[in-house]
């Protein structure tokens, strides 16, 4: 249960970012900077660890597509008021919405609370509303073309005209990656395709994406007289990769991260345990070569893909390392972890910001 928690939390934040059916005009600009926190207060900082944009929001988050999410007031348990701002920091939507996510091709999805009711929506990267709707909520992103959104009672998908392309019948839905999504149905998961057709019948216990050819589902299966859950990997085909699992990760770089007995190691596409059971913590994947990964489940560093350390661990989290060669992490404090501090290494395991707050 702690990993399944692990992962969904890992798969909710990533999947808080949204697609485009305008194509806008995207915003280039490859200046790296990155947000920090300063007494309490959210700036930025260049790659070299110098402050360009002054401390002064309750909540900041990376630039995508030029433009970074910032939140100028905070709420009685989260931050609220976003907008977003050019790397001058100046802002080019105004702090207007409760909520928002990042942008993906021009566009990403708003919260809007209003007297009357509660909206979700979508605008461009000009601050302009291309949907707003009190009955559908929308908390995915558009990918392959399509959108999940949830109406009442039932799920389905929308396409970039915002229409029903693909009727809400489901309980519950993924949004479409490599041709295919999960979608359950009572109670049980399985895979359709863009015309809504099932091509594995819904029969897991919980299914997830395909990455890499390969999708996690959680499957029932009797062990010791005593119904127990258990996880597989299948192909786009239904066929189930070799092993079974108390919890996987999905496929990354060629590899993916598993779980037995506790303890977590990695396999290839073979099915094959290439790096053994012995962290106590790993990240779901590979990225740039490296995985975050912890020996004693406290403190946090990097192995390659041999296995081997080659960031001792010395944190109590860290992030993946982006594209831009750096990584967060994370030293704890507090008992809500109000006190955490944050900083930036490069993939030396040099500093590039310490952790502070």
């Amino acid at each position: 249960m702690k990993h399944k928690i692990r992962i969904l939390i890992l798969i909710i934040c990533t999947l808080f970012i949204f697609g485009s059916c305008m194509k806008p005009k995207i915003i280039l600009d490859d200046t790296v900077l990155l947000p920090v926190k300063v007494d309490g207060k959210y700036g930025y900082i260049n790659i070299e660890g110098n402050i360009v944009i002054e401390p002064q929001f309750t909540a900041a988050y990376d630039f995508k597509e030029g433009l970074a999410r910032v939140a100028t007031r905070e709420g009685e348990h989260i931050p609220i008021n976003f907008g977003y701002i050019n790397k001058k920091g100046q802002f080019i939507i105004q702090p207007e919405f409760y909520g928002s996510g990042d942008f993906k091709e021009g566009m990403t999805n708003i919260f809007i609370e209003e007297p009357d009711a509660f909206y979700y929506g979508i605008i461009n990267n000009k601050g302009e509303t291309l949907f707003k709707s009190k009955e559908i909520m929308i908390y995915h992103r558009f990918s392959e073309d399509l959108l999940p959104f949830q109406n009442e009672k039932r799920s389905g998908y929308l396409n970039r005209n915002f229409e029903v392309e693909i009727e809400p019948r489901f309980e519950s839905t993924f949004e479409f990656s490599e041709g295919l999504a999960a979608v359950s149905e009572n109670g049980k998961w399985g895979f359709i395709n863009k015309e809504g057709e099932y091509v594995i019948e819904p029969q897991f216990e919980m299914a997830f994406f395909f990455k890499e050819g390969y999708a996690a589902v959680e499957i029932e299966i009797e062990q010791d007289g005593v119904m127990v859950e258990k996880w597989k990997l299948i192909d786009k085909e239904g066929k189930y990769l070799n092993g079974l699992f108390d919890y996987v990760g999905w496929f990354s770089e060629g590899l993916c991260v598993v779980v037995k007995d506790k303890l977590d190691g990695i396999i290839n596409k073979e099915g094959e345990l290439i790096i053994e059971y012995r962290f106590k913590g790993l990240h779901p994947g590979f990225y740039n070569g490296y995985c975050g990964a912890s020996l004693d489940g406290e403190k946090w560093g990097f192995i390659d893909k041999s296995g081997e350390f080659i960031i001792p661990p010395q944190w109590d989290c860290v992030s993946s390392f982006q594209d831009n060669g750096t990584a967060k992490v994370y030293i704890v404090g507090g008992l809500r972890g109000e006190n955490t501090k944050i900083g930036y290494i490069d993939k030396q395991g040099n500093y590039i910001w310490e952790p502070r707050n």
